[in-house]
């Protein structure tokens, strides 16, 4: 086989289906990019028995073939080649040579024989959604999954359409974040449906979908997931399992509606949050009083403290908060203006943009030491 490709275009596709590699594996060919060259271009897939990505290139081919080839030398050595076009042409030996300018390699391959099958999805259920809203739903939720594998459902993000509205959520021990967005051109007869999408698959499409409006089609088996956008296609198992009924989770209102400038509040966190560290597990007390809002902390390595002025005047009250899961919260809000509802030192606290009801985490208290 043999084509001719723009290094640009080839590292880019390159760099998409790297990401379902496997890192190390006693199969050679699970650490390989499946190449096949005909003459409508090239597709390279990897698979790592968990995500399969199937990535199109355009290239010049001058003779069809398939091989394989160990994905991490391949990508670094294209990602060292000039910026010329990259000739690459096989031989019956198993050997590959590389061309680009000056600058020659060979290396080996590896059997294409040997390349696992990505299994195929018969589909049961689909939908489309723009990719900058699914990308920006991730980002919304993704941090907020929990990073162990005592409960394997609350490692992934949790897809609940309902009402031809899409849910997406993730639960940990300590928080929850829930973005929602109306789906559009859904069909009369469209059924509600759910699932769990495991975590290292959601932080891949969180990489591979673009701030664009062009469509991602979901394609649903009952144990397996597609997405199709326009040169990329990822293929992903499902999490099993009955995920919680998050929607219990949702405080009503808190009597104490605090408004705050997000980048306000956002500084503030991190400015107490420097005397903090993993190893000394103190907390951030967050306190209310009259027009003021005071961010605390006391630690071995000193004190810190920060104060906020507010646009109306509030009874004294006092939380505790972790300064990570605090911060994580703040952050996540795009929107200029977010709001705090609190309700009672030990009970949840909401945050959400201020005015949008399609956004909201829930984090909770920490007990304080006096």
């Amino acid at each position: 086989m043999k084509f001719i490709c723009q290094k640009a275009i080839l590292a880019e596709s390159l760099g998409i289906a790297s990401r379902a590699v496997a890192a190390k594996n006693a199969i050679p060919a699970l650490e390989g990019i499946l190449i096949e060259c005909t003459y409508e271009g090239l597709t390279l897939t990897s698979y790592n028995l968990e995500i399969g990505i199937i990535t199109k290139c355009s290239a010049n081919v001058e003779e069809e073939g398939k091989t394989c080839v160990n994905a991490r030398l391949f990508s670094d050595i294209i990602r060292k080649l000039p910026d010329e076009n990259i000739i690459f042409e096989t031989e019956n030996e198993g050997v590959t040579h590389i061309k680009c300018g000056p600058v020659e390699f060979s290396i080996p391959l590896i059997d294409p024989a040997e390349f696992p099958e990505i299994p195929s999805i018969e589909q049961e259920l689909s939908l489309t959604v723009p990719q900058d809203t699914l990308k920006n739903m991730i980002e919304k939720t993704i941090f907020a999954t929990a990073q162990t594998d005592i409960k394997p459902i609350l490692t992934g993000l949790y897809f609940d359409v309902k009402d031809g509205i899409l849910n997406i959520v993730a639960i940990d021990n300590y928080r929850m974040a829930m973005r929602r967005e109306k789906l559009l051109n859904l069909t009369a007869d469209q059924k509600d449906f759910d699932f769990i999408l495991p975590g290292p698959t959601s932080r891949e499409m969180e990489k591979i979908l673009e701030d664009v409006e062009d469509p991602v089609e979901i394609i649903l088996s009952q144990k397996r997931i597609c997405f199709k956008l326009e040169k990329t296609t990822v293929i992903s198992r499902l999490l099993e399992g009955k995920y919680y009924d998050y929607t219990s989770f949702i405080p009503k209102k808190g009597h104490i509606v605090v408004p705050f400038d997000q980048k306000r509040l956002s500084d503030a966190a991190e400015r107490v949050s420097l005397i903090i560290n993993e190893r000394l597990r103190n907390h951030v007390r967050f306190s209310l009083s009259g027009n003021t809002a005071r961010l605390s902390c006391v630690s071995t390595l000193g004190t810190a403290s920060d104060e906020i002025d507010l646009p109306a005047s509030y009874e004294n009250f006092e939380i505790g908060f972790n300064n990570r899961i605090f911060l994580d919260a703040i952050k996540a809000i795009d929107e200029a203006n977010l709001t705090l509802e609190l309700s009672s030192p030990v009970l949840p606290c909401v945050v959400r943009p201020e005015n949008n009801d399609n956004y909201i985490q829930i984090i909770m208290p920490v007990r304080l030491k006096n």
